[in-house]
């Protein structure tokens, strides 16, 4: 078996977990498992939510891996993929000046770490040579998303109570799976969607030096993290998430079932007949 197929199989194994999981959601509320015990990933909003991002995460960069990224060469996407790159940067570098001022060392390696593996190498790869050795940076992060997931599920509660005010690995790791969602939809899309994302985000930080009725009073990276990261209303893990992890996969998978039993040639055959 060489390491390709090993790749193929791994992200079988996982979006068939994945599919199982969201599946098993639809009937856990009238499963008998649902009143003996709760477990967070399968009865708490926020813990759903996340689960499907660490699974989005988790999948996505394996098939990134396999299918090589949407900006090849040097031309406009490229030149956007810098701008999203310098403009990452500022939440970022505002994150780290946080944790030096702090002596959190830690949180800001691994949120360095994950903006590098994240964002960089698909804007190096039309320079370089090396493009597969750069694409091995999405299964780096397709490891590196089990971090933020797992400290998730493990503080749940203690997230909620100090969102407003993150410690500094609160915000590492709500940074850190922003960027990492950033850099897959950067590899398989564009950067077009990242960067009205990071104008949103940038928007948030520095709306104080805008007009009226544009002018707000700005947000610091620390409270952003709390509200990516932490809340169900918006953000990482609000209702769009919501939507994407009850409906949406639902269909998707519906699909990728009608597709692989042959059904999808029928019916395309059915309608041209038509």
């Amino acid at each position: 078996m060489n390491f390709k197929s090993l790749i193929e199989k791994t992200l079988f194994l996982i979006a068939l977990l994945g599919a199982l999981y969201h599946l098993y959601l639809i009937v856990h509320p009238y499963t008998p498992l649902s009143y003996w015990y709760r477990i967070g990933v399968l009865d708490l909003t926020q813990l759903q939510r996340g689960t499907h991002v660490f699974f989005v995460l988790t999948v996505g960069f394996l098939l990134s891996y396999l299918r090589g990224w949407s900006v090849s060469y040097l031309g406009l996407r490229w030149a956007l993929s810098v701008i999203l790159a310098l403009t990452t940067l500022i939440p970022v570098y505002l994150a780290l000046d946080m944790f030096i001022d702090k002596g959190a060392l830690l949180p800001a390696l691994l949120l360095s770490l994950i903006y590098v593996l994240s964002i960089l190498p698909p804007i190096l790869n039309p320079l370089s040579r090396l493009s597969h050795n750069l694409r091995l940076s999405d299964l780096a992060l397709a490891i590196l998303a089990l971090p933020p997931y797992l400290y998730l599920v493990s503080n749940y509660w203690a997230l909620i109570d100090r969102a407003v005010l993150p410690l500094p690995m609160d915000v590492a790791m709500g940074w850190g799976m922003t960027l990492m969602l950033m850099g897959l939809v950067l590899r398989l899309i564009g950067p077009e969607m990242p960067l009205l994302v990071t104008a949103f985000i940038l928007y948030d930080i520095y709306g104080y030096l805008l007009p009226r009725p544009w002018f707000h009073p700005g947000f610091d990276v620390e409270f952003l993290a709390g509200k990516l990261y932490a809340e169900t209303e918006a953000a990482l893990l609000g209702i769009v998430t919501g939507v994407s992890a009850k409906y949406v996969v639902y269909f998707t998978i519906l699909a990728g079932v009608l597709g692989a039993l042959g059904y999808g040639k029928a019916m395309g055959r059915t309608f041209l007949a038509s």
